[in-house]
Formats: C-alpha cells, structure tokens, sequence
C-alpha cells in the first residue's frame, strides 16, 4: 500500500509540475497546448455539440491516436466523471483540491450507459455538466451552463477508427 500511495504523490507532482509549466507557457505556446495532438483539419472541423456554445471565448481541441478500436475504447470513455469512474488523471492532484476522486482500474457495469439529460459531476462543489447528446459507441457531448449567465462549457468526446 505504501508503494501505491508514493506512486500517487509522485504522479501528483509530476502533474502539479505540468499544469505549472502550461501556465508559465501559456503565452508562448498557446496554441500547441490548446491544440494538442490534433490536426489543422480536427482543430477547424465542426463537431456535434458545438452548437451549444457557437461562439466561445476561448477552445481547446485535443486529440489522441489509441491502439484499440473505438468499441474498446469506449466502456473506459463513457464511465468518466466525478462519482463514477474517476477521469484516469492525477487523481492525488484532483483530490487535493476537493474532487474526491475514485480512479478505476476496470470496466464498471453502473457506469456503462449516458443518456442525454444525465449529469456527469467534475467535482462535487460545482454544477453538473448535462448530457446533451449521446451516440452510442461513437460521441458524446456534454454541456454545462451558468444559469444565471450566458457562460457555457462544453466537452465532447469523439471516437474515430484509425485509417492506417
């Protein structure tokens, strides 16, 4: 337990350390960090759900190659949030700031459906984002909205096969 609890406070620092070299760079390397991984097409492409917020004040388009097929990478995506599967980041950093994250380490049957109009919490003090569409094994769109404001959030998550 002792090895698994130095491993946390370990990769909590090293993302303390990179969330602190993001901010010094923010300016410099703004757009590859708000564009990380993606192509020029995929940063200009318009996706389900940007609609919600057609006119953001700032994005982020962030994208990743994974070896596996997008039915295997799915059961993982679609557990995320708050009170469900965690969000496999520096969960030790995430709880140091009130999160109470509980990472999985295996698929979850309870957390195995959305439907729009469900909430995915990101932290148990802030509101809830709502789903707003669902595309079983392909898309998902999540949207949270000051009630009293016009700000809006929106995260989506998009699953394409690699065409190698």
């Amino acid at each position: 337990m002792r090895d698994a609890g130095m491993n946390e406070l370990a990769e909590s620092a090293g993302g303390a350390g990179l969330i602190a070299f993001h901010v010094l760079a923010s300016i410099p390397l703004r757009r590859w960090r708000t564009t990380w991984g993606a192509t020029p097409a995929e940063v200009e492409e318009t996706l389900p759900g940007d609609e919600n917020v057609p006119h953001p004040a700032w994005a982020y388009t962030h994208a990743i190659d994974v070896d596996a097929t997008p039915d295997r990478v799915w059961p993982w995506l679609i557990q995320i949030g708050q009170q469900r599967a965690g969000f496999y980041s520096y969960r030790g950093l995430e709880n140091m700031v009130g999160c109470n994250i509980t990472s999985a380490t295996g698929l979850d049957p309870r957390f195995q459906t959305l439907a729009v109009g469900d909430s995915v919490l990101l932290h148990p003090q802030s509101p809830p984002l709502t789903v707003t569409m669902v595309d079983d094994g392909r898309a998902f769109v999540l949207l949270g909205a000051d009630p009293d404001s016009a700000d809006r959030a929106l995260w989506s998550f998009h699953l394409r096969a690699l065409h190698i």
